[in-house]
């Protein structure tokens, strides 16, 4: 037996739609860590990867140029 998975509703597939840039996915990944240091505020492990996502995107925002 098989599935239909032909869809209808006239939206965009997942994977057909835009792909974010670099900045937007460490932005999602920086909301999601930061979900995980509310979820678990005493593991430093969670917090240092949080971290690491911040600093990942402060130094690719701060190679980008400013709009005048």
């Amino acid at each position: 037996m098989t599935t239909d998975t032909t869809d209808t509703t006239g939206t965009v597939p997942p994977a057909e739609a835009a792909a974010p840039t670099g900045a937007d996915a460490l932005k999602q990944q920086l909301v999601e860590s930061l979900m995980g240091v509310i979820g678990a505020p005493d593991d430093l492990d969670t917090a240092r990867r949080a971290d690491d996502v911040l600093r990942t995107l402060d130094t690719q925002l701060a190679r980008q140029p400013t709009a005048a």
